[in-house]
């Protein structure tokens, strides 16, 4: 992707299922952010301030 001459888009995944969602929509790629994951698996996300 960093050498692709068109522009790209990424998507953010927030559990397994948005991920399949968003693979079988032909996106090159996703994120996960860590209080999406944290949310997902139902524990404390460690970024809080």
């Amino acid at each position: 992707m960093l050498t692709s001459p068109d522009l790209e888009f990424l998507v953010e995944a927030h559990n397994g299922l948005s991920a399949e969602i968003v693979a079988g929509a032909g996106f090159k790629g996703f994120w996960a952010c860590g209080l999406s994951v944290s949310s997902a698996l139902g524990v404390r996300d460690n970024n809080v301030a």
